[in-house]
């Protein structure tokens, strides 16, 4: 009899944990007792305790209750997989904050960040204020308007120092309405050709930085008209400072723009960037390696080699001599407002930490 079974198993907390490292039997092919078939007169008059006990005891391992719930083998392994999966988005949601979180962490300066963001995408024209009554009758008309987002970043280096806060304000694209035929093929390098690159500058003791270019999707025109709507809290910081756009805000208090630019998060922005760079870096006297479409080299008037690895707005200079890179530096500052770059025996490259000795030899680090 199960319940019998049940009640003999009743032992002192010591012998149980002892079964518990056991290997469990085989499971009774006998099905518990279905409420259905209880007496009328006391159906439902069970507590749950009594109804776990008459459970036979591999189900109660199985289900993960009753008083091996804690040591139950199915349990841990839930319990690991499922933290080992909080602990991986947790890390990934440290670094996106909203604008809200940023003010309460960081105060003036996620002000000073969001602001930062803000003017530049109106400075460099990415979009156009429309009147709301013009915005209304072109939704009737069967366009769609793409929702806006905008977030804070706290920006880290390889070697995990707080570099900055940025501000990164983009637009759903993935709302807007597909075009087979838009060209949004956008490639990146391979971290098979990043560490090649990193193993010829240590064996012929080359000279290595990076470069990052800020804004680079602004750069591009945006291929199809597209409206977006930004939201009120970011309305609010905007007319703050710019009182005069006030009378294109709608009776919620959004704005709805039209895009000039490739913003974040259209489908053709990674495409139209890609061909931008590009046409500089052949300008320049680059020539694309048949292997990597991100693989760049150049021999200047002096013999002197420049290599470049293109990971979207990241690029990583391989160079004989410091001033072939100063010249390449030159020519993207001349066509980029914003280019940052970094040198010396220590610097970081996509999430690699990157450090030369004396001798050339190069040490990674991921982080």
């Amino acid at each position: 009899d199960i319940r019998q079974d049940e009640s003999e198993d009743e032992e002192p907390e010591e012998e149980e944990e002892q079964d518990d490292e056991l290997e469990p039997e085989e499971s009774s092919t006998e099905l518990p007792p279905s409420p259905d078939d209880e007496d009328p007169g006391t159906a439902g008059t069970r507590t749950r305790e009594e109804k776990l006990a008459s459970l036979p005891r591999r189900s109660q391992r199985d289900r993960g209750v009753g008083r091996n719930k804690k040591n139950s083998p199915y349990v841990r392994q839930y319990n690991l997989h499922f933290n080992a999966q909080k602990k991986r988005r947790a890390n990934l949601l440290a670094y996106k904050l909203s604008i809200a979180k940023a003010q309460e962490l960081y105060g003036d300066l996620a002000d000073e960040s969001t602001w930062k963001e803000l003017s530049q995408l109106m400075d460099k024209d990415v979009w156009g204020y429309l009147d709301p009554d013009e915005a209304l009758r072109r939704v009737r008309n069967g366009e769609v308007v793409l929702p806006a987002t905008i977030f804070v970043k706290e920006k880290f280096d390889a070697f995990n120092h707080l570099e900055k806060l940025k501000t990164r304000m983009a637009v759903c694209g993935n709302f807007a309405k597909y075009d087979p035929d838009l060209e949004i093929e956008s490639p990146t390098a391979s971290i098979t050709i990043v560490l090649l690159v990193l193993e010829l500058a240590a064996r012929e003791k080359r000279k290595v930085r990076s470069a990052d270019i800020g804004g680079a999707y602004l750069h591009g025109e945006a291929k199809q008209p597209h409206m977006m709507r930004i939201t009120k809290r970011v309305a609010t910081i905007i007319t703050d400072r710019r009182p005069d756009l006030k009378k294109y805000l709608d009776k919620d208090g959004c704005f709805t723009v039209e895009l000039l630019k490739t913003l974040y998060g259209l489908r053709e922005a990674g495409r139209v960037w890609y061909d931008i760079i590009t046409t500089v870096l052949i300008g320049d006297g680059f020539s694309q390696s048949a292997v990597d479409k991100c693989l760049f080299f150049k021999t200047n008037s002096k013999g002197k080699k420049i290599t470049v690895v293109l990971y979207v707005d990241d690029l990583l200079i391989v160079s004989d001599d410091d001033e072939s890179a100063d010249d390449l530096v030159a020519v993207l500052r001349d066509n980029f407002s914003e280019v940052t770059e970094k040198r010396g025996d220590k610097i970081s490259f996509l999430g690699l930490a990157i450090e030369f000795d004396e001798e050339g030899h190069c040490k990674l680090i991921d982080f």
